[in-house]
């Protein structure tokens, strides 16, 4: 169960991370229509929300968890579900620009993720 613990909260942490880096860039190279959308379009700003949910959730799990809390594997198994959905759909964009180091980072985490709940059942 620890792993799943430390897993979600570091899991959480990283995606916050990355959605921070994401926003001091103000911009995200769209790789079909060959310019930058801007935040505040529907697509990024509802992109955003449900990424900074599923971190929050998943340090809220991985708070549980360790702190033996009855709701933490509820709570667990829900963000993990919005975590290993979050690491398939998100490497599109990275693969349409040929990122394949950021490929390979969401295919380790996706695999991570799954190895976290193989363990927890």
């Amino acid at each position: 169960m620890s792993f799943a613990a430390i897993f979600s909260i570091i899991a959480g942490v990283l995606v916050i991370f990355q959605w921070r880096e994401n926003l001091n860039r103000r911009a995200i190279q769209d790789p079909n229509k060959g310019y930058k959308v801007r935040w505040g379009t529907y697509e990024l700003t509802l992109r955003s929300a449900a990424e900074f949910a599923t971190a929050l959730m998943l340090i809220l799990a991985g708070t549980g968890l360790l702190s033996e809390q009855s709701w933490g594997e509820s709570i667990y198994l829900l963000a993990t579900g919005m975590f290993i959905y979050s690491a398939v759909n998100s490497p599109g964009y990275f693969v349409q620009q040929k990122n394949w180091a950021v490929v390979a980072v969401y295919a380790i985490a996706l695999e991570l993720a799954i190895l976290g709940v193989i363990l927890f059942l």
